[in-house]
């Protein structure tokens, strides 16, 4: 049995595990600040990308493209079979995936016992996502529901250990409104 760590014995152990790899200079990298950094402005960042290290890295890729419609863009194998990048696209938000990597303290939520996000996917039609997730393995964290925000939406952990949400909105609700609905269900005040 896996015992459950806390977020921060997980990330104490993995600061205390971290191997720093040692790496080639790279050729084309002059030293010099970029130009964004010289301005003193912050670059343009188009969208964040999810790097998750996953126990059997090819087994959650097929997973992924086979039950949440993921598309595999590209892989990078390691001659020992490892796979250090598969690169996944969810229409225009990318996730990569990596197998375990214990000596440069890369871990799955399978061996550590924690996992502290969420990845969420908004769909057209959450019931019939939700049913393919339950009937491909996935374990219900938090039951399909129709939410004061507008939202119908629902959390599981995926047969890798990570937590996903889905979610659909069906109808716009006011901000305000969801505030005042939010302090009625979790309580004001309440952390």
């Amino acid at each position: 049995m896996t015992a459950t760590l806390t977020t921060v014995e997980c990330q104490s152990s993995l600061i205390q595990q971290t191997a720093q790899p040692d790496l080639p200079p790279d050729p084309g990298r002059t030293g010099e600040p970029t130009t964004a950094s010289r301005r003193g402005a912050f670059p343009t960042i188009d969208m964040i990308a999810v790097h998750i290290i996953v126990d059997d890295a090819a087994g959650a890729a097929d997973w992924y493209t086979t039950v949440l419609g993921a598309k595999e863009q590209q892989r990078i194998t390691l001659p020992n079979g490892r796979l250090i990048d598969v690169e996944l696209s969810f229409g225009p938000s990318k996730v990569v995936l990596a197998d375990e990597f214990p000596e440069h303290a890369a871990l799955s939520p399978k061996t550590t016992g924690c996992s502290s996000a969420v990845l969420y996917l908004d769909t057209d039609d959450v019931d019939a996502l939700w049913a393919r997730v339950l009937a491909h393995g996935a374990e219900v964290l938090r039951p399909l529901a129709d939410w004061f925000t507008g939202h119908r939406d629902g959390q599981f952990i995926d047969p890798f250990g990570h937590r996903w949400g889905l979610s659909q909105r069906l109808r716009e609700v006011p901000h305000d409104e969801i505030e005042r609905a939010a302090a009625d269900v979790f309580g004001r005040g309440a952390v």
